[in-house]
């Protein structure tokens, strides 16, 4: 929920998510089709209707302008940990570990295989998010 979901704001106190108007990457067409999107800018509304906090609705703002990251420099960093996502190409992947590696001398690097988040335009970092700890209301 990376591109298309809430993404976290505080101050004074307070926490509420920032809903940006999400395009689908400029309303990209992947093998000659438009991917569907439009349920996708409900997300950060939903989410902050089940989290009980405040929406801050940006309409004038398009978050992800078809700017997709590219090849192995799309990925998640974590406490001791960072995740790659390969191609399954093993001396590509390789390279690609070892550089991030030198990027990253204190964690562990790990790829992972996912062709299908890649055949719809994303890698790691698109399909996770950093999440504040929250309470669901009841």
């Amino acid at each position: 929920m990376r591109d298309n979901g809430p993404v976290y704001a505080m101050g004074c106190n307070q926490q509420w998510i920032q809903d940006w108007t999400f395009n689908a990457w400029g309303e990209m067409k992947w093998a000659g089709v438009s991917l569907p999107y439009r349920m996708d800018n409900l997300v950060p509304r939903k989410m902050a209707a089940m989290l009980d906090v405040q929406a801050d609705i940006v309409v004038d703002y398009i978050l992800e302008r078809g700017n997709l990251e590219a090849n192995y420099v799309n990925w998640l960093v974590g406490n001791g940990v960072v995740v790659a996502t390969g191609f399954g190409i093993p001396e590509w992947d390789r390279a690609a570990k070892s550089a991030i590696e030198d990027y990253f001398p204190d964690r562990d690097v790990h790829m992972i295989t996912a062709p299908m988040i890649w055949y719809y335009g994303g890698g790691v970092h698109c399909v996770t998010n950093d999440q504040p700890s929250l309470t669901l209301k009841q």
